[in-house]
This record gives structure tokens, C-alpha cells and sequence, in this order.
């Protein structure tokens, strides 16, 4: 089974024992023999590299699944640096296909399934810093590179990890059917093995929700589910989780950080289960926030990730137009992180309106202000 971490129903992540793998060193296509030039490059290192396992401490859904591998490596691209400080240049970038990353044999299990990479590396007086980035395709880091293998000398350690992953859209995140990885390796370029765990950059959202109305002559039908407020990039550096309203990324004073994902249509009595994958957005914590009903639009930092429910309300013979909002964080409440590699699973339940939870948003008909006895959890 596949774990992740948690949220509202919450997730956390813990990192996966990684499997070295069994294939000889001459089986493994090494660098240089895609599109550069191994030359003087004398240190070799086989690595094992696996998906990190997500944790899941759910509050009442199960774990839903979808059509995206989640721990397959589709092609990588290692990058090694001269160092381990911001200043440290980079030695070579080169990209790796599928036919040259080798497969360990596994059992059926997919979520066993761990990969190897020889590759021939400069050596260095002091440590070396590599990364290997997966699943972004063969373009994304031609642009550090200054031609015929040789890289752009400007091209640090730093400003790789400042650099940015863009999300044009949902599909872009979940692009090929795999997901963006990120994982590293620090220590001597002169041993023969290392090994290296891959985490996600992108967090998975399972969102489940029911509707239980109790009372005489009401009714909720639900016409569309959206996911919005998603980041639209994310920084290849993991970054320092917020615990207040400091530190947030990315930036809500612009719109152009954020994208929302298409509605999806609803029909049929529920429950009702939805599956996204979505960039990291560290929103914070609100402190101030008191109890679930309270995380709502007028509570929530700008530029949060929400879920929102929308359909029409029937009270009697009055039809109002109603939304349900959800604000993904670490708990009900105050947090609104939305952290890379972690699964958050969400289960919801609507049994009324009740005009003093900020997650109700009534646009027109009926005077919500005088009906308080529903619920929404």
C-alpha cells in the first residue's frame, strides 16, 4: 500500500529504505554515453535510487488510487557541484533516459520498485554535491549547459536551487503519467555505491464527501467539485516549513503563482471521491483560528489551497445556490501548508447550512442568517 502523509484528514512523510541494486556496473549505460562527454572523469559511483514512502493519518477516508505511476523513474537528470556551499559550480549536467536507468527485479508489489545509475563523476578535494532530478523531461536543464557537454560556468549550487519547476496546468503536473522527484547525494565523489531516496515535489490530495441531511424538506445537489488556488511552480530547494504567517511560498502578491484546476462535473447520491496532485504551497499557520468552522475564505492566508463543492440547496420550496469550501493544511484548523511529497487525505460530510461556519457561502435565495441548526464537518 502506498503511504503518504495526512491533512484535514492529514498526512506526514517518512523517508523510504532505499534498495541498492543487483545489476553489474557493465549492464548500466554510465554517463557520457548520452549526449556527453565522460572525459576526465575518473570517479565512478553505482546509486540506488527509490520513491520516498508517504505516511497517511487519515480522518475518515480511505486511501483512494489513480492512473499515475507515483515511484516510477522515467528518466533522470544528474547534476554534480564542485561543492556543497551556495557558491559551488557545477561540473556537468546530463540527461538520462529510461533504456539507461536500470531496473531492480521486485516482487509484483509496485510500490517495491527501486532503481540504479552508474555514472562517471569528477573528482573532488572536498565533498561533492549531486542531484538527481526526475520525470521533467529532456529540456528542462539544457539551458545550464554552455554546449558539447561543457557547463554554463555561471550555473552555481545556489542558484540551481533557487531555480523554479513550472506548472502550466493540472496535466503538467502529473505530465506522462509520473511525477516530478528530486533526491541528492552528498559526500566523497571516490566510493563505489551510494544511495539516494526520491521525494515527490508535488503533494497528492484524496478528497472524499458525503451528504447526510437530516432535516424535513431540505436537500443538497451537488453540480461541481474544483480544486483551486494551486501553486503553479515550485522551488527545486525543499524549503523551511512556515509556522506562523512568515516565510510563505509562493509569493500571493502576484496571480500569476497560482492556477486553478478545472471543475469537475457531479451526479449521482455519493459518496463522492476525487484524486489531485498538486505543487507545494506554504501558506502557514493561522494561531487565531479556534475551531474548524473558522477555516474559511476570511481566515485563510492569501493564495491558499481550497476544494470547493458547489450545487443547489432546497429549503421548502426556496433553491439556493450554495458553496462548500475546504482548506487543505496539517489539521482542520489553523494550518494551511500544503507540503511536497505528503498525503493528504480529506473526508467531509454535509448535513445542512449553518451561517456561522466561514466554510458556507450562500449566493442568493434564501436568508441563511435564519437557519442555524445544520451542520457542515
Amino acid at each position: 500500500m502506498k503511504i503518504f502523509r495526512k491533512t484535514l484528514c492529514i498526512l506526514s512523510v517518512v523517508a523510504a529504505a532505499l534498495c541498492s541494486c543487483e545489476r553489474s556496473a557493465d549492464t548500466i549505460p554510465v554517463s557520457g554515453e548520452q549526449g556527453g562527454d565522460a572525459s576526465g572523469r575518473t570517479a565512478r559511483m553505482t546509486f540506488g535510487l527509490s520513491a520516498a514512502d508517504m505516511r497517511t493519518s487519515a480522518l475518515g477516508a480511505a486511501e483512494g488510487r489513480s492512473t499515475v505511476d507515483e515511484d516510477a523513474l522515467k528518466n533522470l537528470w544528474v547534476l554534480q557541484f564542485d561543492g556543497a556551499t551556495d557558491a559551488s559550480k557545477l561540473l556537468f549536467c546530463e540527461y538520462y533516459d529510461a533504456s539507461m536507468i536500470g531496473v531492480n527485479d521486485t516482487t509484483d508489489d509496485d510500490s517495491k520498485k527501486s532503481y540504479s545509475l552508474s555514472v562517471a563523476l569528477y573528482e573532488t578535494t572536498d565533498d561533492t554535491k549531486i542531484y538527481f532530478v526526475a520525470n521533467v523531461g529532456p529540456d528542462r536543464f539544457q539551458k545550464f549547459s554552455a554546449g558539447d557537454g561543457v557547463p554554463d560556468s555561471d550555473v552555481t549550487l545556489g542558484s540551481f536551487e533557487a531555480s523554479t519547476l513550472a506548472f502550466a496546468s493540472e496535466a503538467a503536473v502529473s505530465a506522462d503519467g509520473v511525477l516530478p522527484m528530486i533526491g541528492s547525494y552528498e559526500g566523497s565523489s571516490v566510493i563505489a555505491s551510494g544511495t539516494v531516496q526520491m521525494k515527490r515535489l508535488v503533494a497528492k490530495i484524496d478528497f472524499t464527501f458525503d451528504i447526510q441531511i437530516t432535516a424535513a424538506g431540505e436537500k443538497f445537489t451537488p453540480s461541481r467539485v474544483s480544486l483551486r488556488s494551486a501553486a503553479s511552480h515550485t522551488r527545486f530547494l525543499e524549503h523551511t516549513l512556515p509556522t506562523g504567517t512568515t516565510g510563505l511560498y509562493p509569493d500571493a502578491d502576484s496571480s500569476d503563482n497560482f492556477i486553478n484546476y478545472p471543475a469537475v462535473s457531479v451526479s449521482g447520491t455519493g459518496p463522492f471521491t476525487y484524486t489531485w496532485y498538486v505543487p507545494e504551497n506554504l501558506r502557514g499557520v493561522v494561531s487565531s483560528i479556534k475551531s474548524p468552522s473558522e477555516k474559511g475564505p476570511e481566515n485563510a492566508p492569501a493564495g491558499s489551497t481550497f476544494i470547493e463543492i458547489g450545487g443547489d440547496y432546497q429549503r421548502g420550496s426556496a433553491l439556493t445556490d450554495v458553496t462548500y469550501t475546504i482548506y487543505l493544511g496539517e489539521n482542520a484548523s489553523t494550518d494551511f501548508n500544503v507540503v511536497r511529497n505528503y498525503h493528504y487525505t480529506v473526508s467531509s460530510t454535509i448535513k445542512g447550512l449553518n451561517s456561522r461556519d466561514l466554510r458556507v457561502v450562500v449566493d442568493r435565495g434564501v436568508d441563511a442568517g435564519q437557519y442555524v441548526d445544520g451542520i457542515w464537518e
